[in-house]
């Protein structure tokens, strides 16, 4: 079994974090006897309450994760009064350790945003609670099913329409370190490069493969795979054309596709070349937000880009193309509608009030109607199946194509 110990997964801030914080009038209340294990596959409850006048009605944010053989987070209830009750579900037994992370100690709603420019926004603090990190010891009461013998997963499996449902059903599993005695040496990975992380492996040398408990996602295809599943679909119904449509991180997953799952050569990635079984990728980029990229036209203009797929028919196909649309425009539009940083950006496309909600502008509102308009797009383009993909947990690895996704249909009642 490869672990995780403590302190190899260090935390990040990625800021200098501010000098006030109210870490450290936190206390863990419960459990009492953390010494007890925790068991495989149930519920691990704990409280930790604040005991200053700041906080005593609830509204601190919290990082809480737990790492060993695997890397799971955890989920936070503000009981309103001070303290939080924090639950973890860990799936595989070892040892554990558990931190808790005060990210903000008191932050203004979302509707709030963005503070007018002669306030302050709140920075991220970051810093660990009080008598954390913890050890946590996990015992199994049975024998996990190995993954390479579970099924595929069927569509419900991909389909998020809560905050929690993944977090039910998967989790990342630590599967092989650089540092590890039984660690097999790769001559592709002698430094952790690009081509080190395109294969799962971390800045820290670890390797980590997102599993979910009852079923395996779609294996990558082999030189010699003439049953993978996509194939057969190519076959049977016709030419495929994945197009991603995102940010940089769509980026990243659309090359990583197109190198392991359809076998492009590197020098054709980008170009939407077919592979020998007629799939292709398509790679669209909307930087910036895709709000901004529709009102301000050019070439991210959304509307002009499927206006050209669709006048690029390739007359050599015996049955027309079918498509599959994965987006997401999250990060990009919320940095830019809701921060201090793009406040005159924001002016350029959107006018003069779109600075703060002293003028009648809320960034709230301004992201539900990007997501709206790129959702309406999509559905105007004859797709056989369109996925929104959230914004912080869909990773594309060779051996594993992970997507944690909100059906339309749900989408607009989350945001």
């Amino acid at each position: 079994m490869v672990t995780l110990v403590p302190g190899e997964l260090p935390g990040y801030t990625g800021w200098a974090r501010p000098g006030k914080t109210l870490a450290g009038h936190f206390k863990l209340v419960a459990p009492l006897d953390i010494g007890k294990p925790a068991v495989a596959g149930e519920v691990w409850e704990m409280t930790v309450q604040c005991f200053h006048g700041e906080c005593s009605n609830g509204g601190s944010f919290f990082f809480v994760r737990a790492y060993g053989p695997s890397v799971i987070v955890g989920k936070v209830h503000d009981n309103k009064d001070g303290s939080y009750r924090i639950e973890l579900l860990p799936k595989d037994s070892g040892p554990y350790t558990v931190e808790v992370v005060l990210t903000f100690s008191n932050p203004p709603s979302i509707g709030q945003f963005p503070i007018p420019s002669d306030e302050s926004e709140p920075g991220y603090e970051g810093y660990l609670l009080p008598e954390f990190p913890l050890p946590l010891q996990v015992v199994a009461r049975k024998k996990r099913t190995s993954q390479s013998n579970l099924p595929l997963c069927p569509l419900d499996h991909f389909l998020e329409t809560s905050p929690v449902s993944a977090w039910e059903k998967a989790r990342w599993v630590v599967t092989d370190k650089i540092n590890h005695p039984y660690h097999t040496d790769n001559p592709h990975h002698e430094q952790v490069t690009y081509e080190g992380y395109q294969d799962s492996y971390n800045s820290l040398g670890i390797k980590m493969q997102y599993q979910y408990d009852r079923c395996q996602p779609l294996p990558s295809m082999t030189p010699t795979d003439k049953n993978h599943p996509l194939i057969n679909c190519a076959n049977d119904k016709g030419s495929l054309n994945f197009i991603f449509i995102g940010d940089s991180n769509m980026r990243l997953q659309t090359a990583i596709f197109e190198k392991h799952f359809l076998g492009i050569p590197e020098d054709h990635l980008f170009k939407s070349w077919y592979n020998k079984y007629k799939i292709r990728a398509t790679y669209f980029d909307i930087s910036g937000g895709a709000l901004r990229c529709n009102i301000l036209g050019g070439e991210k203009n959304v509307t002009r880009f499927f206006e050209t797929v669709k006048a690029r028919v390739d007359d050599t196909l015996e049955q027309p193309e079918r498509y599959v649309i994965i987006f997401n425009t999250g990060m990009h539009d919320i940095h830019r509608l809701c921060s201090h940083e793009f406040e005159k950006d924001r002016v350029s496309y959107l006018g003069a009030t779109a600075t703060d909600v002293t003028k009648g502008f809320h960034c709230v509102q301004h992201y539900r109607l990007a997501v709206e308009g790129l959702a309406q797009e999509i559905s105007n383009f004859p797709a056989d199946l369109r996925v929104f993909q959230s914004t912080t947990a869909g990773t594309l690895f060779p051996y594993v194509l992970v997507f944690f996704d909100a059906s339309l249909s749900g989408l607009f009642q989350m945001i």
